[in-house]
């Protein structure tokens, strides 16, 4: 199925949905293919997988026809589900075993003796998996698991079909396939080889027939499905791997640092022999050298494939957004002096930290925060009693309006928003930089905490030389090309 556009979503209530989530809803991880119903079905698989596909899926077939037999006096089963096997009454259940036994296929249940341990004693007696050495039932399991976690591998198709068949042949479940494809695949695609197109287009429809049937067919077993995945996750090791993508930079970081650091001096210099009473020229190259200590972080402290890394970035494209929004606000009439109200909106921040500290009367011992500073830095330029706490964000604009008042939504779109997940620790910005993926199937594909810190992020310095070069094109722009 392709994947639906960004512009195909439905946007409602600050949220993106696809268009199909609209109409369906997704599948309870319960009842999911790879923790719900696999397990419930990997008898079949095991089967499929132990010799010639045409051969197996037409054994499988004689055994679901048998069972339909089996059962035909009773409602115990319409889905060839474990759970409802081991549910069958004592003579049901040894029938099943005996069929199994006319066509040689026990012997290819034996691995699930180290998953099913205590759901029927007639299972135990008939399949006798102690026969087998442990480790290599496990191994037979693992390479089950391997295609049967692919949700449209060649097996996963093909244990699909034998449950459609199942359910289509049951007298127990009407099923109205009127006008679909289905009775056309039910009969045709045991006998088609992989690779076919035929067998393509079959197998799409019948695996989305095999989803309606979860709500049509009784809830999975709890207990048989945790068992299962209890009993294969103690049996085998994590496999972890870590990624590193490599974006090689194509300039010194060092040196980039002193060049910013000498353009800036110059520009500080003449502000101090100058201008040092002008606001507008504070502001900006209080912005400037404020991102480029960010540069100076980054460099020194080799952060740019860290999470820290991603915050400097995000950080700098604030800063240069900032620095554009207050050279094209400054015609504004609304605005006396934009530069000053810059400045105090950020004092007036300061002062609401040390008054809520104030106002609680709270002793704060080793905090990062010196609370009598912060509140000598609001008195600064006048009395603190007429410093206003502005709660907004600077400008009554959310910083995304902003990004676009600017031109450089882009910019928003592409890194800003993306480094912010890191800035909030989201859970997207956790799996990327914090977790490590294990690659046994046995064991779901989990997430380990990446705890010895393996897992190395791509560098973030391209992008931070990109945004800084933006903020000394700015001032170059203001302060004339002379000063550059």
């Amino acid at each position: 199925m392709e994947n639906s556009k960004l512009s195909e979503h439905l946007f409602k209530k600050g949220k993106f949905s696809t268009p199909i989530h609209n109409i369906f809803k997704d599948t309870d991880r319960d009842d999911s293919w790879i923790y719900g119903r696999m397990p419930e079905y990997i008898w079949m698989a095991l089967i499929l997988q132990a010799g010639t596909r045409k051969v197996q899926i037409k054994k499988c077939i004689d055994i679901l026809s048998g069972l339909s037999e089996i059962v035909k006096d009773s409602d115990s089963l319409f889905l060839p589900k474990m759970s409802d096997i081991f549910r069958l009454s004592d003579e049901q259940q040894k029938s099943f075993y005996r069929l199994l036994e006319s066509m040689d296929l026990v012997a290819d249940l034996k691995p699930l003796t180290v998953v099913f341990t205590s759901q029927s004693s007639i299972f135990n007696n008939y399949v006798c998996g102690y026969t087998l050495p442990i480790k290599t039932r496990i191994g037979i399991l693992q390479k089950c698991l391997e295609s049967l976690s692919d949700k449209e591998s060649d097996l996963t198709n093909d244990v699909k079909f034998l449950i459609v068949f199942m359910a289509f042949h049951s007298v127990k479940l009407k099923v109205a396939f009127d006008g679909s494809m289905i009775p056309e695949a039910i009969r045709s695609y045991p006998t088609l080889e992989p690779g076919d197109s035929k067998l393509g287009m079959y197998s799409s429809s019948i695996r989305a027939t095999e989803q309606v049937l979860v709500a049509t067919g009784s809830k999975f077993d709890d207990s048989l499905v945790g068992s299962f995945w209890k009993h294969m996750t103690l049996l085998s090791d994590c496999e972890l791997i870590s990624m590193e993508i490599k974006n090689e930079n194509q300039f010194n970081l060092m040196d980039y640092k002193t060049c910013v650091h000498d353009t800036l001096k110059y520009y500080v210099d003449v502000f101090q022999a100058e201008e040092p009473l002008d606001e507008k020229v504070l502001v900006l190259l209080g912005i400037a050298v404020y991102a480029y200590k960010r540069i100076v972080e980054l460099a020194d402290h080799n952060l740019g494939n860290t999470i820290s890394g991603r915050s400097i970035v995000r950080g700098l494209c604030e800063n240069y957004v900032m620095m554009k929004y207050l050279l094209k606000e400054v015609a504004d009439p609304r605005h006396k002096n934009i530069w000053r109200e810059f400045q105090y909106y950020g004092v007036g921040q300061y002062k609401l930290i040390y008054e809520r500290y104030r106002e609680d009367d709270k002793m704060i011992e080793h905090g990062h925060v010196n609370f009598e500073y912060i509140d000598a830095l609001v008195s600064e330029f006048t009395d603190k009693e007429f410093v206003e706490m502005d709660t907004k964000y600077f400008g009554n604009e959310t910083i995304r309006n902003k990004f676009k008042e600017v031109g450089e939504d882009s910019l928003w779109k592409y890194n800003y928003d993306y480094d912010s997940q890191f800035e909030h620790g989201f859970w997207g910005a956790i799996r990327e930089s914090s977790l490590l993926k294990c690659t046994n199937p046995s064991h779901q594909f989990h997430d380990i905490p990446d705890i010895e810190n393996e897992q190395k992020l791509p560098d973030v310095s391209n992008d931070a030389k990109k945004i800084m070069d933006k903020i000394l094109a700015i001032l170059k722009q203001e302060f004339g090309s002379d000063r550059a």
